[in-house]
């Protein structure tokens, strides 16, 4: 990730380091450690030959990807923000307007939505429970359960600042 180098930041005043020099320092660290994993994760896709565990990896892998583009995103906005000026592509900032009524009523749906999901989720893993053991089935409904709940804390937040 270029738009981070330390050695295209700043100097830092003697032994003084800002909150966004540190967060940055962080970001861009994990940025560079989070490619190393990336790699390794490449590898093991390509090279294990058991199916299972290589369409395992793959999903971890997809989620590896998005994690180093938002991380790549969010050192982008703390940098551009110390440089103040647009660095893309970037984490945008909350909106500071309400949201319009079909935006609340959509997301009050799209919560339920997600709530019925959540229990639909609930009820198909206590029905794969005898073969929790012998399948992928069980974990997947169970990883489907962990983004289940990650989209309702994001429709939450949606609707937390609904009113700006």
């Amino acid at each position: 990730m270029d738009t981070v180098s330390a050695d295209q930041r700043s100097p830092r005043r003697a032994g003084h380091r800002t909150w966004d020099e540190s967060v940055l320092d962080r970001l861009a660290d994990h940025v560079v450690a989070e490619r190393e994993v990336l790699a390794e994760y490449e590898k093991a896709a390509e090279s294990v030959e058991a199916p299972d565990v290589r369409y395992l990896i793959r999903l971890i892998l997809d989620d590896e990807r998005r994690h180093h583009r938002v991380f790549e995103e969010m050192a982008r906005s703390v940098q551009g923000a110390q440089e103040w000026r647009q660095l893309e592509p970037q984490v945008p900032g909350p909106g500071r307007r309400p949201l319009p009524e079909e935006g609340r009523g959509l997301t009050e749906h799209l919560l339920a939505a997600e709530r019925e999901d959540a229990r639909e989720l609930k009820a198909l893993r206590r029905q794969l429970k005898p073969v929790a053991d012998t399948t992928l089935w069980a974990l997947l409904v169970d990883l489907m359960a962990l983004d289940t709940e990650k989209h309702e804390r994001i429709l939450g937040f949606i609707a937390d600042h609904a009113d700006g």
